[in-house]
């Protein structure tokens, strides 16, 4: 699940620069719900690290 969010992290970056690149973006792009993405990052800032 790691490794998915990092990719679409890395897609929406690419897409959308930092600020287009929401988590909520990053979480659909992953196929999974924004709750879940923070089950395993706390904010944008931790995808991107």
């Amino acid at each position: 699940m790691v490794d998915r969010i990092l990719a679409a992290g890395q897609t929406m970056l690419i897409a959308h620069g930092y600020d287009g690149a929401s988590t909520n973006r990053i979480a659909e792009a992953a196929g999974i719900s924004p709750g879940s993405l923070y089950q395993y990052f706390p904010n944008k800032d931790a995808i991107v690290e």
